[in-house]
């Protein structure tokens, strides 16, 4: 019976189960109940958008003040097209201390994530052996 439906769904073919795999979390967002985060915009790509109100009142938020002494050369649709082939630029070294540094934060951060948790597991199952002695005791 089962093999016949298999063969009609998927002419036979079998396929190699795959063990779960972790996901991994979101690098914009906040592990509720933890630390608190420095504002409340809405992370780049995300189909809400917001922007935390008291940062737009105390950081600059216009682009005219970061792109007012930029010269733009005039130059033809086929420059464009050249320069947009062309291999990306490489990082300076300011920004790829940067990277650095935020790559050595970030694996801090989950490190000690990882850390709570356990400990918080460690915790939870001392707890839970406790209750059974005394579940196992009072009968």
């Amino acid at each position: 019976m089962f093999e016949e439906e298999q063969q009609q769904q998927g002419n036979g073919v079998v396929t190699r189960f795959q063990q779960p795999q972790e996901l991994a979390l979101s690098t914009a967002g906040v592990e509720l109940g933890r630390d608190r985060p420095s504002d409340y915009t809405a992370a780049p790509n995300a189909d809400v958008q917001y922007t935390d109100l008291r940062q737009a009142y105390t950081k600059e938020n216009t682009i005219s003040e970061k792109v007012k002494g930029i010269r733009v050369e005039n130059r033809d649709f086929n420059s464009y097209q050249a320069q947009r082939e062309r291999a990306p630029d490489m990082y300076n070294q300011s920004e790829l201390a940067a990277l650095q540094q935020y790559d050595a934060q970030q694996k801090a951060r989950e490190e000690a994530r990882r850390v709570r948790a356990a400990q918080e597991q460690l915790g939870a199952r001392d707890y839970f052996e406790r209750m059974k002695q005394l579940v196992i005791t009072q009968k």
